[in-house]
């Protein structure tokens, strides 16, 4: 399991990378676009206060929703506990395993999980967000590269 954290780890740190490409040219775009001399571009993800979370909520733009293509699936049940995508699954630079659930109209809180096994293309999880909850299964690299501010100026 630890080569695979390493692989998974090196994955997500290459796919943050190109977050920081798709920031930068949002951005880029962003002050090339006509807005008035007294409104900033508006930024591709804004960190907002989660109620009741210790972690922020990452709120995508429009134009940053449609650039990164975010999907979600529902967190299932499954013998045991719940299973999730693989591709749902990210690492925080610790090597914590999370996953973004959606929360709102293009808006995401990391939660911490646990997993139990993997079974091909899925992880079956002891621990995580409710079955049903909708997660990232596109994305997600890049919203944790929007959280830790990779890409940003």
């Amino acid at each position: 399991m630890r080569g695979h954290l390493m692989g998974r780890m090196t994955s997500s740190r290459s796919r943050a990378a190109r977050l920081g490409a798709v920031l930068a040219t949002l951005l880029a775009s962003a002050g090339c676009s006509r807005q008035s001399a007294d409104s900033p571009p508006a930024p591709p993800a804004a960190l907002e206060p989660a109620p009741g979370a210790a972690l922020p909520t990452v709120k995508l733009s429009a134009s940053a929703f449609t650039a990164v293509r975010v999907r979600t699936e529902q967190v299932r049940a499954a013998s045991g506990g719940m299973a999730i995508p693989m591709t749902a699954v990210i690492y925080s630079p610790d090597g914590a395993a999370w996953t973004y659930a959606a929360v709102g109209p293009r808006s995401y809180l990391r939660h911490a999980i646990v997993i139990a096994h993997v079974t091909g293309t899925e992880a079956f999880l002891s621990s995580g967000p409710a079955v049903g909850t909708p997660v990232v299964t596109i994305g997600a690299p890049e919203l944790l590269g929007a959280e830790y501010g990779v890409g940003e100026e």
